[in-house]
């Protein structure tokens, strides 16, 4: 089945849509920059590790190079010594117009709030957490108690200190980026809305989750529902199970 043609009447030729996506990823990268300056010391500045997600309804040849060359040079120069970790690249011919998505995530700004004082140590009692998708995709994931977020989620960044809990990059009904943080902590697992991607409505066990809202408890069972509101995708649904392990 053909997708939908993205621009009515005439199609950009590759050039001209190279040059857009190459446009649009320049303009991305000045305002993660001139962002970073604003809310981050130098120290915190150059010690940024950036992830770069593009998407595009179609190849775009040697846009990836140009792309990674121009982002870390403005990193360096502009944020003193920043890095670019990866630049990740997807093809999804049924994209709405204009046929492309840049998204950088911005560091973490997850709430630090304590839930309660833990009635044992951090790190005695493990979660084991379970994710379903489709009936029979099962990954599993052991979390230490402790009062860290960690991300939750596909193609996520890692600042080398936590492990987040990362699915398959091929498990494309999880959306790409940081959207979602997880805590276990004072023997509460908890889910939190962070502002990326916005494009995403996300409900947990029916219940909608908003970005920068209060985080929610979860229980030994339910459900992360991922609803595109830009695309034609149907809702991804992924099952959750956890069970404490003392």
């Amino acid at each position: 089945m053909t997708p939908p043609p993205l621009f009515p009447g005439s199609r950009p030729s590759p050039s001209a849509y190279e040059r857009m996506v190459f446009e649009r990823a320049a303009a991305e990268i000045a305002d993660y920059c001139a962002a970073a300056r604003a809310a981050l010391s130098p120290d915190q500045r150059a010690a940024l590790r950036v992830i770069i997600n593009l998407c595009t309804d179609r190849d775009v040849g040697d846009v990836k190079r140009r792309i990674r060359e121009h982002a870390a040079h403005a990193f360096d120069v502009e944020l003193g010594g920043a890095r670019l970790d990866a630049l990740y690249h997807d093809i999804d011919p049924w994209l709405p117009d204009p046929g492309f998505q840049v998204v950088i995530p911005r560091t973490s700004d997850a709430p630090t709030t304590d839930p309660g004082v833990d009635v044992v140590p951090d790190g005695s009692v493990r979660l084991r957490l379970t994710l379903v998708y489709a009936g029979d995709l099962r990954l599993e994931y052991r979390l230490r108690s402790m009062d860290v977020w960690l991300g939750l989620g596909r193609l996520l960044p890692n600042d080398g200190k936590h492990v987040p809990v990362e699915v398959p990059r091929g498990i494309t009904a999880v959306p790409r980026g940081r959207l979602l943080m997880i805590r276990y902590h004072a023997r509460l697992m908890q889910l939190w809305r962070t502002a990326e991607r916005p494009e995403y409505h996300l409900l947990v066990d029916g219940r909608p989750l908003l970005p920068r809202q209060v985080p929610v408890a979860c229980g030994a069972h339910g459900t992360i529902e991922y609803r595109d509101t830009l695309g034609n995708r149907q809702p991804s649904i992924v099952r959750y199970h956890a069970v404490e392990e003392g």
